[in-house]
């Protein structure tokens, strides 16, 4: 479904390359063939930059098959000198190895070092009858082989091409407007085209991958979900269709099994801590996995990962369930705390710890308090240890487990308060590269921010500190450069109203900018001027 693809097909148009050779020079026949390729590109109505890249590609194909068929330099003079030393020829070293009746047999070696093969010849003509090449190139600390492999037969070979195959490739891609008209999709085009190849590629995993993104397109959700369910499960494995399989819900047992290996951790991780946990409860269907079904298999039937996955969610889920029973939810709170750091990392334990303080709090004040400073402390010692990627999770629940303990302070010990108010203040993410994507869940489930940090400033301002906030402030634009400017902005214009933002930002922020030479500072002052303002 790639360009290169496409030219790999076009390439097989039932039709002869044709080569002419004189006097050892190799010439192809591209009149005949760039009639065929157009001929082609109208049956699947390619748009025309296409049909021109495809064209200049497969000529620059035949140009290089040209090359490699052109031995100029093989003559019998050249094949004398080989049976007694190794000849460089251009910038190749050729050796001759061995010969039979028919045929000599070469080896060469390109003097760079980064290619090598062997040339078979015919011993009366001197035609070349078979090539094989192998290149190496690395880039990017990669290491690239390229092979080449050509070979003169005495027979037809029968061609292997389906043109059935090609058109519902083709007619289908990004390439053709067969289903479009006016440059828009159009849903009776796609409708024919899925009807006219289903029977055939049923089972085929471009083809229904293919009818399931053109559902999408014309927006036929409701025979999406249909054939979403229909279609066999391995087919969606590496699709963004399987995860969809699991979102719509209604699964059973069999296909549950098949559907969570072929994930990978990061979509299964995902799933189950921000769409399974949701669904934790609700009934299900006859014949459907409830999401309780569901959770058990992961625990019970597949590997660890999925049991650490899925685990301390259940206990969680347990510990608000037994609320009222404090005993009981005590219990299950110290089997939660006590998880090993696998299950903590991955297992999202930060998140129902937080949860079951959040429920438990208003009932036993002096427990959840001690819970409370144990939940930070564990947190902290895996935010600093843990290098995987789940280690921004870590960081927000850090920043939302100490932005508690401030509100659970503020009352009884201001410094204290203020001090928790100051990490929740640091945990917070300051860029996108801190900003964990699961994080945006919690913002729901924990009732917690994105940022404490204005929160913070705004805090020490009120303490009589409005000095001390602004510097941190303006410390923070300098550090991220732009992501706090309005916080900046908007905190100076509040509690230093009897001046102007503008003039400040220009006298004090400006300079301290990081490789700011005074030309730019002079541009920096004409062009932002009127903004700041």
């Amino acid at each position: 479904m790639s360009s290169s693809i496409l030219v790999d097909i076009l390439m097989n148009l039932q039709q002869p390359i044709r080569f002419n050779f004189q006097h050892q020079e190799t010439i192809v026949d591209t009149s005949s063939l760039r009639k065929e390729i157009l001929l082609k590109a109208r049956d699947w109505q390619l748009s025309d930059d296409i049909t021109e890249m495809v064209r200049n590609n497969v000529m620059v194909g035949a140009g290089f098959l040209c090359s490699k068929l052109n031995y100029q330099y093989l003559d019998k003079g050249l094949i004398k000198r080989l049976q007694s030393e190794p000849i460089l020829v251009k910038s190749e070293r050729y050796q001759l190895t061995r010969s039979d009746k028919k045929n000599l047999y070469l080896d060469f070696r390109d003097t760079s070092g980064i290619s090598d093969g062997e040339l078979v010849v015919d011993k009366k003509t001197l035609q070349p009858i078979m090539f094989s090449r192998r290149s190496e190139h690395i880039q990017d600390n990669h290491s690239f082989i390229t092979t080449t492999i050509m070979q003169m037969l005495d027979t037809n070979v029968s061609s292997t091409y389906d043109q059935t195959y090609a058109e519902m490739l083709l007619s289908g891609s990004f390439v053709s407007k067969a289903l479009y008209t006016n440059e828009a999709i159009d849903s009776v085009k796609v409708m024919k085209y899925i009807t006219k190849n289903e029977a055939i590629f049923t089972n085929n995993r471009t083809f229904v991958k293919k009818k399931l993104d053109l559902l999408q397109q014309i927006q036929n959700y409701k025979l999406y979900d249909l054939s979403l369910n229909d279609v066999p499960v391995n087919l969606l494995s590496g699709t963004h269709h399987l995860s969809n399989f699991l979102y719509n819900g209604a699964i059973s047992r069999d296909k549950f099994i098949i559907v969570i290996p072929l994930l990978d951790n990061e979509k299964r991780y995902n799933w189950i801590q921000n769409v399974l946990y949701q669904q934790l409860g609700r009934p299900a269907a006859t014949g459907v996995l409830s999401s309780d079904e569901q959770a058990d298999l992961l625990i019970n039937h597949f590997s660890e990962i999925e049991k650490q996955y899925t685990y301390p969610m259940i206990l969680g889920q347990r510990i608000i369930q037994q609320a009222d029973d404090l005993s009981q939810a005590k219990k299950l709170l110290e089997e939660l705390m006590n998880l090993n750091d696998a299950y903590w990392i991955n297992g999202n334990v930060g998140r129902y710890a937080l949860l079951a303080y959040q429920r438990l709090v208003s009932v036993d004040p002096d427990y959840t308090h001690q819970l409370l400073k144990d939940i930070i402390s564990r947190l902290t010692v895996l935010y600093n240890a843990d290098k995987t990627e789940h280690r921004n999770i870590t960081r927000a629940h850090l920043a939302t487990a100490n932005y508690l303990a401030y509100q659970m302070t503020s009352k009884s010990n201001k410094e204290d308060a203020l001090n928790y108010l100051e990490k929740a203040a640091l945990y917070s993410p300051k860029n996108q590269t801190e900003t964990a994507y699961n994080s945006s869940y919690d913002i729901i489930f924990l009732k917690s921010k994105k940022s404490y940090s204005e929160d913070y400033l705004t805090e020490l301002a009120a303490g009589g500190k409005k000095d001390v906030a602004l510097q941190k402030y303006i410390d923070e634009f300098l550090t991220v450069q732009g992501t706090s400017y309005k916080g900046l902005r908007d905190f100076y214009q509040h509690y230093y109203p009897e001046q102007k933002f503008s003039e400040f930002f220009i006298q004090k922020v400006i300079p301290q900018l990081p490789d700011a030479p005074d030309f730019a500072l002079g541009i920096w002052r004409t062009v932002k001027l009127q903004r700041l303002t």
